[in-house]
């Protein structure tokens, strides 16, 4: 007999406080929300952005055999030992200001 006057004291309890809503949740409607800011944006903006490059490029072979096929061609054919290519190359090196005082 006791046990079931305690049994039906918690249930009547339990079904209570299930019933009973606190203060708090019947004033507050609240949602979730997120604002993104400009300088978010534009940084999610330049992550894609790169990401694009990133990939186009991955694309793209190492060692770009045009250009080693052309200077294949030109030491083959001893233009870099001709006196005009010589002359280029010192102009260069002296127009670059890389043996300035």
């Amino acid at each position: 007999m006791r046990i079931s006057s305690i049994i039906s004291v918690v249930k009547s309890q339990f079904i209570s406080k299930k019933q009973v809503k606190s203060p708090k949740e019947s004033k507050l409607n609240i949602k979730d929300s997120v604002k993104i800011s400009q300088k978010g944006r534009l940084l999610q903006k330049d992550k894609a952005d790169f990401l694009i490059a990133k990939n186009a490029l991955s694309r793209l072979p190492s060692v770009r055999q045009d250009k080693v096929k052309a200077a294949q061609e030109k030491i083959k054919n001893n233009e870099y030992n001709s006196a005009s290519f010589k002359s280029k190359l010192l102009n260069k090196i002296v127009g670059s200001g890389l043996f300035s005082n």
